[in-house]
């Protein structure tokens, strides 16, 4: 008995023993924030491709072709899954329409309207996010 209160009053080791039960906390927390940093910087690493394809456009390129490329050149450290899409649509107010001839009640060129749209996986150490941006670009 009296050997069990020594003990149980001896406080050598008592910083080690917290440490040992911190430490599996403090290292899961740091892998996560790595993680979610990661996440962060995939995302706008995508956006600015995006960006930069969009930026193609609104300076009077023409090609969708070329603004796709330039997307995925210019998205910086891009996972293996990345895609980007461009897709043209008109509208003659709120109603679609075809691109190439005019809007039938005011005899005007319909707006075109150009969508980026960009997905890809983002792989941390735990975490895989879905990676997605969508951009509408106004050319008329």
């Amino acid at each position: 008995m009296r050997g069990l209160k020594k003990f149980l009053k001896d406080c050598g080791g008592a910083s080690a023993v917290e440490f040992a039960l911190i430490v599996p906390i403090l290292s899961g927390a740091a892998v996560m924030t790595y993680d979610l940093w990661t996440g962060s910087r995939g995302v706008l690493a995508m956006r600015a491709g995006v960006e930069a394809g969009a930026q193609y456009i609104r300076g009077g390129g023409s090609s969708d072709a070329t603004a796709k490329t330039i997307a995925l050149a210019s998205w910086k450290d891009k996972p293996r899954n990345a895609a980007v899409t461009v897709s043209r649509s008109c509208k003659c107010g709120s109603a679609a329409n075809v691109c190439t001839g005019l809007c039938a009640s005011t005899q005007t060129p319909p707006q075109v309207f150009v969508t980026f749209a960009a997905s890809g996986t983002g792989t941390g150490v735990f975490l895989k996010q879905t990676l997605k941006d969508t951009q509408v670009v106004r050319v008329r």
